[in-house]
């Protein structure tokens, strides 16, 4: 019901090149329509009316689905900096770089998403848990460890925004 096209044909025009998640909201409820999309690519459908609060959840889950997936893959390579998922393993320069659980996690963290700033409270959250309770500043001493560990690489790339918090940035042009 869209002007000259409809959701479908743009789904699967998405579909071509992308695998991000795709939720069709819809006024057209029949089963026929709701199993088109499908077939189009759509990973959820959500017909008129609706509550809120059920989209919001369903947006959400699918976010993580689509997060989740996009960490899945096994081997990544950053700059010269290659992380194997699967062997829980990271080299830089065809030598292991040998990490705690916990500065792996935050490399993955950062490294899923390059020039994206994360704040302390953001990667405390996330690594060590809501529930942890401590000091907020475990985090500059594990980045500080993953820093040295990764050498030249993490000098160069591993950065901290002040007053923010950290990121991996493709270069030291701005410095």
């Amino acid at each position: 019901m869209m002007p000259e096209t409809d959701g479908w044909e743009v789904t699967r025009e998405i579909r071509k090149n992308s695998s991000v998640p795709i939720l069709l909201l819809s006024a057209r409820s029949q089963e026929f329509d709701q199993l088109n999309g499908f077939e189009a690519g759509a990973d959820d459908y959500v017909t008129k009316p609706f509550s809120l609060a059920l989209l919001m959840k369903r947006v959400d889950v699918l976010l993580k689905r689509s997060s989740v997936s996009q960490k899945g893959v096994s081997r990544g390579n950053i700059m010269g900096l290659i992380i194997d998922r699967d062997a829980h393993e990271v080299h830089i320069d065809g030598r292991e770089i040998v990490l705690t659980a916990k500065e792996y996690k935050i490399l993955l963290k950062l490294a899923d998403d390059p020039g994206r700033v994360f704040s302390r409270e953001q990667l405390l959250d996330d690594i060590w848990g809501f529930d942890y309770f401590g000091d907020i500043r475990t985090v500059d001493s594990h980045v500080a460890r993953l820093r040295t560990k990764l050498g030249s690489w993490g000098s160069e790339h591993l950065k901290t925004v002040y007053g923010v918090g950290y990121k991996i940035q493709e270069s030291d042009d701005n410095e």
